[in-house]
């Protein structure tokens, strides 16, 4: 999952999973037909969802860029990293950001190395003020560092780059940034050494881009098997979070590895192996507040087929408190991973169904790692080759997928889906470019608007654009906050219009930040939906609702309540309110 508004700010951590990029060559040869002339949108569940703005770049016309990562703030703007292909045919670093309209603020901006070889960007994060993108980038050795760039966030100007490299003569490469509260930044990755092949690399930076420390791992110093990062996470106090394989001598065989870091100093504090049945790859990590680590990942079973397995650690002492294997058939293969403030986990990917062809699987656990349920997603006009690549919550539980989707017309598409929190399917839409389409990444912001980043071919098996899709949600929750009207006590107005019908806003105020909750309940008391559900700056705030449940339903005429409570510092409620409001049809 990549940075995700609402459920960083709940768990107070950052994680942070490498982006997997497909290409096209990666993909089942036979499928690749024919295609549209034209992208399009297809809704295949077209209630509650249309597209808001798409939006292709191509740095040079007849060359490929790839979009690898992305992120979104709190505005709405979408910032966007991966690679360009220059006039040489070189890659570079490619950074762009569009304002919630999807108006290109500022980029591509490029970056190279030394002497512009081939340049690739695989992760971007944020701070209040600042963009940071990491990945590989050529160094005067001629080989690959890691390279670290931050800049500004309004201008796209930048403020400082950094490479780094172990062995002088071989190789470096970053999969996963993160910015902490105090504006360090930790980049994860790989270095290759002669005595060790492959090794895990964590580095920090402090907000100037001083090298703070450096920390090195490998699954046993003596052998010469390689060791990789997959996915990071730093969590409120500052410790750090790594998993990817290690080798494990024993076996002979790749396992998870993951390991807890001091911070401050790069101190490794614990590292913890899990070996299955056979081979165990890692693919992402997550924290939740309450001290547990999450690690997913794909495992061999006795049969030699790949199954989801889940594991749930003790933060603190890296204690392993649950393990769960999913096996739906033949192959299963998660791809992505997410928390939320409630600390239910959810994990997709694909899961096969006969020869090349996968379904999208898609799990939600409870926090003791137990299943809540379970959801596959195909087209079924092809029944086919379907894998979903990232997923991203909302505060309201809801889980959005998107992966790429065949269909024998079109070729590989963009499909996005949405399940409530009970794992309701609340629409599907397709993009379908003129070529094959695929998705890397997906955010949502505070509004509920939904973004997809990846790339789109110009043709089938031609060469591939930055895509970016904006998705509206019918009639999302929207909060509109006015710092010009400072509040000096709590309130909570009446709701307008009253009666109302399709919707209605409500207004509270508030003198300072506090924890917020809103809830709307029907006439006998029971739960309809929760507005929000999290910390707000002090002043006047707006929310709409849409006269539809926590399912997605529209409820009946009648009367509803509304309740606001308050929690302080003390976890104690210091505002609660409760006001009536009519939806008369």
């Amino acid at each position: 999952m990549k940075t995700n508004l609402f459920v960083t700010a709940a768990i107070s951590a950052l994680s942070v999973t490498t982006p997997i990029c497909l290409q096209t060559h990666d993909l089942p040869a036979q499928r690749r037909q024919t295609a549209s002339p034209q992208g399009v949108m297809k809704n295949e569940n077209s209630s509650g969802v249309q597209e808001a703005w798409v939006r292709r770049v191509a740095y040079f016309q007849d060359l490929s860029d790839e979009a690898t990562d992305m992120v979104v703030d709190q505005t709405g703007a979408v910032y966007v990293t991966g690679i360009v292909t220059d006039s040489k045919k070189d890659y570079n670093y490619g950074t762009a950001k569009y304002d919630h309209n999807g108006n290109l603020v500022w980029g591509p901006v490029v970056e190279n190395g030394y002497q512009a070889f081939n340049d690739e960007a695989a992760a971007i994060a944020l701070d209040a003020a600042h963009v940071y993108v990491t990945g590989k980038m050529t160094g005067s050795n001629g080989d690959y560092n890691y390279g670290t760039i931050k800049y500004n966030r309004s201008s796209g100007s930048k403020v400082w780059s950094r490479q780094e490299n172990g062995d002088a003569a071989n190789p470096d490469e970053a999969v996963a940034i993160a910015v902490d509260a105090q504006s360090n930044v930790y980049v994860a990755g790989n270095s290759f050494r002669e005595s060790a092949d492959w090794s895990y690399k964590l580095i920090k930076y402090d907000r100037d881009g001083n090298l703070q420390w450096a920390a090195l791992a490998d699954a046993n110093e003596s052998n010469a098997h390689p060791d990789k990062i997959v996915a990071m996470a730093v969590g409120a106090t500052g410790n750090v979070f790594v998993t990817g394989i290690g080798y494990n001598d024993d076996v002979a065989l790749d396992d998870y590895m993951t390991i807890k870091y001091d911070g401050s100093n790069g101190r490794v504090i614990w590292k913890k192996f899990y070996h299955g049945e056979a081979e165990d790859q890692p693919v992402a990590l997550a924290l939740n507040g309450l001290g547990q680590v999450y690690v997913t990942g794909r495992s061999k079973n006795s049969f030699g087929d790949w199954d989801y397995v889940t594991i749930k650690y003790d933060a603190a002492n890296g204690a392993a408190l649950k393990t769960v294997r999913h096996n739906a058939g033949e192959n299963d293969v998660p791809k992505a991973l997410a928390v939320d403030k409630l600390g239910n986990v959810f994990v997709t990917g694909g899961s096969q169904h006969s020869i090349n062809s996968y379904d999208y699987l898609t799990i939600k656990y409870n926090a003791n790692l137990d299943t809540t349920w379970t959801r596959r997603y195909n087209d079924s006009r092809s029944n086919d080759y379907d894998l979903a690549n990232d997923l991203t919550l909302d505060l309201e539980g809801n889980v959005y997928l998107t992966g790429l989707s065949y269909h024998s017309q079109t070729g590989y598409d963009c499909a996005t889906v949405k399940y409530n929190s009970e794992g309701v399917e609340n629409w599907v839409i397709r993009y379908e470019g003129p070529g094959d389409d695929i998705p890397n990444a997906i955010a949502i912001d505070k509004e509920g608007e939904v973004y997809v980043t990846g790339y789109s071919e110009k043709a089938l098996g031609a060469d591939k654009d930055y895509l970016t899709i904006k998705y509206a949600q019918a009639s999302p929750n929207r909060v509109e906050q006015s710092e010009s009207e400072p509040a000096d006590k709590y309130s909570l107005a009446p709701n307008y219009p009253n009666p109302f019908n399709p919707a209605t806003k409500i207004v509270f105020a508030l003198p300072q930040a506090d924890d917020v909750k809103l809830s709307i309940y029907s006439a006998t008391g029971q739960l309809v939906r929760t507005l929000v559900d999290s910390k707000m700056n002090a002043g006047r705030h707006e929310i709409s609702w849409n006269g539809q449940d926590q399912f997605g339903q529209v409820v009946a005429n009648g009367v509803y309540w509304y309740q606001l409570i308050v929690t302080g510092t003390n976890g104690k409620a210091t505002f609660r309110e409760t006001k009536s409001m009519t939806l008369l049809k």
